[in-house]
Formats: C-alpha cells, sequence, structure tokens
C-alpha cells in the first residue's frame, strides 16, 4: 500500500473548514455527562468543566477571525463509554461562527467538541473499543468471552446497560484499528512503532502492536501528560497542527473530511 499517497488524498482537503474539534477533558465520560446534566448548561458552567474560554480567542476555526466563534447549545449523542455503560443522550458542545472573517469557503457555521474519548459517528469510546480488541487480540478472549466479561460489568453494577457485542462489532473495531495504522505509517509521527508495524502485513499481529505501543505511550502535550490510547489520538492530532490546521484524527472521521473520503472510497 502506497502509505503516502494515502496521507496526501487526506491532506489535499486539508482547507476545508473545521467542524468537530478534539479537546482535552479532564473528566471521564460518565464525569462529564454528570457534571453538565447537573449544571444544565450554558457557557459559563460550561467553561469550569472545559478550560475553554481562551480556546478560539485566536484563530475561528471555520472563518479564522479573532473572538468570532461563541457557545451555542450542546447536541445529544448514544455513546458507550469504557465501562460499557450506554448513554442514549451524551451531550456533545455545540459552537457559532459569526461569520467576522474572509477566509470562510462554505456556508457551515457550527462546529462542534468531541470529549478525547469519543470517535466520530461511533458511539462506542475509543477506551472501551481498545480494550475490547486487547481482550480479543492480546488475551486471546473469544467474543462468546467478552460477551460474558460485559455481562459481568452490568451483574456488579458498573454498568446499567451495554451493548450486545457480535462478530461484526469486533471486525468494526479491527478496521478502525487499521485505518489508524495506515495514518501512523503515513505520518512518520512514530518512527520506532512504524519501524514494528512495517516489518509485518499480518493484521492481528499489527492490531497487537499497535495495543502493546499504548501501554507506555504518554502524551506529553498537555499537562498533566496523559497516557494510553486516547492520548496517542490526541498526540497525533497535535502533531498534525489541531483544529488550526485542521488536523487528521487518527480514530474516524470527522465531519469536515466524511463526505470526501467516502467519495474517495467509492471512487464517486
Amino acid at each position: 500500500m502506497n502509505f503516502k499517497k494515502k496521507l496526501a488524498g487526506y491532506q489535499i482537503y486539508g482547507n476545508l473548514p473545521t467542524i468537530q474539534i478534539i479537546i482535552i477533558v479532564n473528566y471521564t465520560l460518565r464525569q462529564f455527562y454528570q457534571k453538565v446534566k447537573r449544571a444544565y448548561a450554558g457557557f459559563a458552567e460550561l467553561s469550569e468543566i472545559i478550560d475553554i474560554i481562551d480556546l478560539f480567542r485566536t484563530q475561528c476555526p471555520i472563518c479564522h477571525a479573532n473572538d468570532c466563534a461563541s457557545f451555542l447549545c450542546f447536541y445529544y449523542r448514544p455513546v458507550v463509554d469504557e465501562k460499557g455503560k450506554y448513554y442514549p443522550d451524551f451531550p456533545v458542545p455545540r459552537f457559532v461562527c459569526k461569520k467576522k472573517g474572509k477566509t470562510q469557503t462554505i456556508n457551515h457555521r457550527t462546529f462542534s467538541l468531541l470529549h478525547y474519548h469519543l470517535i466520530p459517528y461511533s458511539q462506542y469510546s475509543l477506551p472501551l473499543v481498545s480494550h475490547l480488541l486487547r481482550l480479543h487480540h492480546c488475551d486471546g478472549k473469544t467474543v462468546s468471552a467478552i460477551e460474558k466479561y460485559l455481562d459481568h460489568l452490568s451483574c456488579q453494577g458498573e454498568s446499567e446497560s451495554y451493548y450486545q457485542l457480535s462478530d461484526s462489532g469486533i471486525l468494526a473495531f479491527k478496521a478502525r484499528f487499521l485505518n489508524a495504522i495506515v495514518k501512523i505509517l503515513a505520518s512518520g509521527y512514530y518512527p520506532l512503532l512504524s519501524a514494528k508495524l512495517a516489518k509485518t502485513d499480518q493484521t492481528s499481529l499489527r492490531i497487537k502492536i499497535l495495543l502493546d505501543f499504548f501501554l507506555d505511550f504518554m502524551c506529553q502535550k498537555v499537562s498533566p501528560p496523559i497516557r494510553g490510547p486516547c492520548a496517542l489520538s490526541y498526540d497525533f492530532y497535535m502533531a498534525g497542527g489541531s483544529y488550526l490546521r485542521n488536523a487528521l484524527f487518527l480514530f474516524g472521521t470527522p465531519s469536515q473530511f466524511r463526505k470526501i473520503t467516502n467519495k474517495q472510497e467509492t471512487g464517486k
């Protein structure tokens, strides 16, 4: 596979206005949900949960003007957190561009902030996906055994509800990780990891290499540093220039790239 060509296919659309942005939140998904629901929540309350006051003062993600973007509302999406708990109405903050800038290229006016545990267009959180793949690929657990593990969480009260895992679910998780591996190899950001990945074409082994890399990986681009799969996801995003350069997400495809990527994959 020509990884540099693949990366170029993404980067050619890097001038699109940013619509989804990854942010660090110092709370788990459950804690964030509870705080927003308890506060319910305008900009002042949101600023106490997320350090967001000055985030877009220097550049609006859509039109690039100063002091433009402002908090609009929350929208709600289904999310399954790292404990397997299902939220039908997880809140995602949405902001609006007031069109102060002169460089806006489309009529889209809003953008959203995704907790760094979330994956665009997926209800399953990255910590959960990573953990279940580790059970499958590193610990050798069957899908049936993983289902029993989730059932145990529910019986212990860790999860009030959880999704039913299937073979197709595991395949979908694997596909997300394999796509992330393509981006890692194309980017050149992590040469030691890339060297290990390039030594094999075996799918399961590549996924295991990435899962093992998570264990010791620490993102130093935030204070205090963060560790694990979400840390690598955020580090990759920041290495690409974050929202200031409309960077790629390591896991999933944000709205600003989604239609274009679909066209690439279908050839239309």
